[in-house]
């Protein structure tokens, strides 16, 4: 096959479900390019058009064009949030895809696809009301990041680790004040962030104001996805709290993989994509109610044994989620629809 892969962003949405997969392609035979811009030489030969979250006005108008020409490749929509439930708590992100003409267009470029590709089962129920023709392929993690040797470490506290963009930090409206008190009751733990910023938090919640600067190192997104991978393995804990809205039922359950394969135990909230990757008791916690966090916290804090043995379970369970592992499900998808296609026409 040649396949283009038109991303919606050069950011780990753009990661996850165009480049890794295409590369995986690649590493298979195929011919594939990826980019925010697709050239025409390519859109002039390509078998598949894999198209990521396309709503923007002009990218819609080219999608909608290639729609009706005779001689079409196959057009591949991916999208892996509802985004058609995005929280007011997130007010960039609700601003943009509570458009009506931003949800008009994901629909109508949704429904002209030939395939649509989702990371859950929980999106792909959502998205068969617009195209029935739908494969859920997860995200999974490129091998070599399992071989990442570990950080060196300058602080000799346990490291809770949390990654996210600000988008997230509704998620710690109701476990936050657990995370103030357990801090302020175990000096031996800290707080590291990734991509909210501490402003963020403060002027949303009160109990961020309470928490130590010593206590919470915080680093901004990194351009190089390979030096996120690596800072993930500064992580002793890492944590994924997730609101129980109807948006964050569909969440893929990535962050709970990416420190998998960091051989770190995750403790998360037993909603959405969680329950179907992490192991209760073996790999890290499911826990469902805020006043939880603080005992398993502890519990894990003072048990460095605990969590070396969690982290290799979840390492383990990670070599079962790799790219090089599971690209023929993407191959497969391509292949067999691609073959339909040529076969009816």
């Amino acid at each position: 096959m040649k396949i283009f892969g038109w991303a919606a962003d050069n950011m780990g949405c753009g990661w996850y479900r165009v480049r890794m997969p295409l590369n995986e392609l690649a590493r298979r035979g195929h011919e594939t390019m990826a980019n925010t811009i697709m050239p025409d030489e390519w859109l002039d030969t390509c078998d598949v058009l894999l198209g990521q979250r396309i709503c923007e006005p002009g990218p819609s108008t080219a999608w909608q064009r290639i729609a009706v020409h005779p001689k079409r490749p196959l057009m591949v929509f991916d999208i892996d949030d509802d985004l058609w439930e995005v929280d007011p708590r997130s007010p960039v992100s609700y601003a943009w895809f509570s458009r009506p003409d931003v949800q008009e267009r994901l629909r109508r470029n949704i429904t002209v696809a030939d395939l649509v590709t989702v990371t859950t089962e929980t999106l792909a129920d959502k998205v068969r009301a617009l195209n029935p023709n739908v494969v859920v392929i997860p995200n999974f993690v490129p091998q070599a990041m399992l071989d990442l040797e570990a950080p060196e470490r300058t602080d000799q506290r346990v490291v809770i680790g949390w990654a996210g963009s600000d988008t997230h930090v509704m998620d710690f409206e109701e476990i936050g004040p657990q995370f103030a008190r357990f801090l302020e009751r175990n000096s031996a733990a800290m707080l590291h962030t990734i991509g909210g910023s501490r402003q963020a938090f403060q002027e949303r919640f009160s109990w961020a104001k309470r928490v130590d600067r010593d206590q919470w190192t915080v680093e901004d997104w990194f351009d190089d996805l390979w030096e996120y991978y690596r800072a993930l393995g500064r992580f002793d804990i890492a944590t994924a709290p997730l609101t129980p809205h109807v948006f964050n039922r569909s969440k893929s359950w990535i962050k709970a993989l990416e420190a998998a394969a960091r051989g770190v135990p995750i403790v998360a909230s037993d909603v959405g994509p969680y329950p179907d990757f992490v192991v209760h008791g073996e790999t890290g916690f499911l826990l469902r109610a805020p006043h939880e966090w603080p005992t398993v916290l502890r519990d894990l804090v003072l048990d460095a044994g605990m969590r070396a043995e969690m982290g290799a379970a979840a390492r383990d369970l990670a070599t079962r989620n790799t790219i090089e592992g599971n690209g023929h499900l993407w191959e497969q998808a391509l292949l067999s629809q691609l073959t339909g296609s040529r076969a009816a026409s």
